[in-house]
């Protein structure tokens, strides 16, 4: 002391300072008589004598002499927080994380062995800077912390949501805090490859046909499962195409009518098994188309006196999708009758004079017969014009006049 009749304090630059454990004991080392001033005045000391090694470990203080009433110019104290002595300061500050940023990430994002984030822990006690320790909960198994380089990383694959993993760094005073790192994992979104889209089909297409195979594909999940969304009373349905696709398919037992329902809108669902994607299909439906009679309109004539079964004109009807076509009078007559060609079976119709009529040009000398031809679907219909030949009345070329 330079001046024994007054404190004097003695600041230790950073870097220098002994760190200072709790439950450590002050003291001084003397190869002799005392050199610090003390008085007898009430104080606190313990001695050991013979020790003449350095202390490179903790040591047993058991076997020390206790003196109660030694109080030294020179003595410290220290506190779990902070105190403060006249002659020497001690300070313990409590160590703190750097900012946790938030993390986000998509799941296609993170493998095993990804480094999440790098914590920053920091104390204000420089002595302390490079023997902080952290310890880690991650309240799960998905995260692990690595003291030697400061890292949180993957150890399994997080599910799609919230992780709050906890850190918290400790001093060697055993000051500490704590602080959440915040780590989301957001679901990439599947994606339906051919949605939106538009398909036509026959309105005489077979029920439980598949008419639109669906293009989903995900990052993570394989295969994506797909639905149908809504869509009461519309008969298609969303259903697997083994092994691993979807496609939407007409209901069975459905018949479909265009004049009833010329296009259908149904909605897709495809999901990841966390989240659902929507598209649109329109199907639109191709009308069955109605036949064609080649041969009418058309005019015939035949004498009036005939009354025999007579072929008068030949039908000549096609169907564009090769359906079965079927003719008859509308309305029906008791003189004229359209059916089938001997010896034809099927679609080869004529129309008929019938047997055993009596015609009358003078009352009907043309007669407009509509004939109809259909398919199972829709029917057309033409005319038919039959004209009678009037029986001329005999001429006398000559007549002998007898007197």
């Amino acid at each position: 002391m330079t001046d024994p009749g007054n404190n004097e304090n003695e600041n230790i630059a950073d870097g220098n300072r002994i760190r200072v454990y709790k439950d450590d004991l002050m003291g001084l080392h003397s190869t002799g008589n005392s050199i610090i001033f003390y008085e007898n005045t009430g104080g606190t000391r313990l001695k050991l004598t013979g020790v003449t090694s350095a202390m490179t470990s903790p040591y047993d203080w058991s076997a020390a002499t206790d003196n109660n009433n030694f109080q030294y110019a020179i003595n410290a104290r220290t506190t779990p927080s902070k105190y403060r002595q006249t002659v020497i300061h001690f300070q313990c500050e409590i160590p703190t994380f750097s900012a946790l940023p938030d993390i986000t990430k998509f799941n296609d994002e993170v493998l095993v062995g990804d480094i999440v984030t790098t914590v920053t822990a920091t104390d204000n006690d420089p002595e302390d800077a490079n023997v902080l320790q952290i310890t880690f909960d991650g309240g799960s198994t998905y995260f692990e912390y690595l003291n030697s380089t400061n890292e949180i990383r993957v150890i399994s694959v997080p599910p799609v949501g919230v992780h709050n993993p906890s850190l918290t760094v400790t001093d060697p005073c055993d000051r500490s805090s704590s602080s959440t790192q915040k780590i989301t994992i957001v679901n990439r979104l599947p994606v339906i490859n051919n949605l939106p889209s538009t398909v036509s089909i026959l309105e005489d297409t077979p029920d439980d046909t598949l008419i639109f195979t669906i293009n989903a594909t995900d990052t993570v999940t394989f295969p994506v499962t797909c639905d149908k969304k809504g869509g009461a009373g519309i008969p298609f349905n969303v259903s697997d195409i083994p092994p691993t696709d979807n496609g939407v398919f007409m209901d069975p037992g459905v018949t479909l009518n265009y004049d009833n329902n010329p296009s259908y809108t149904i909605t897709v669902r495809c999901n990841d098994d966390d989240d659902n994607v929507e598209g649109i299909l329109t199907i639109n439906i191709i009308p069955n188309q109605a036949p064609v009679i080649n041969s009418l309109p058309d005019s015939v004539s035949f004498l009036e006196d005939d009354n025999t079964n007579t072929l008068l004109h030949r039908i000549n009807v096609t169907d564009f999708e090769g359906d079965l076509v079927t003719c008859s009078l509308n309305p029906t007559s008791t003189i004229f009758d359209v059916s089938l060609i001997p010896p034809s079976t099927v679609e080869d119709y004529g129309v008929f004079l019938k047997g055993g009529t009596v015609l009358n040009y003078d009352i009907t000398p043309s007669y407009s017969l509509d004939i109809e031809c259909g398919d199972h679907r829709r029917k057309v219909a033409d005319v038919l014009t039959v004209d009678l030949i009037r029986n001329e009345v005999c001429n006398f070329l000559s007549l002998l006049k007898i007197a």
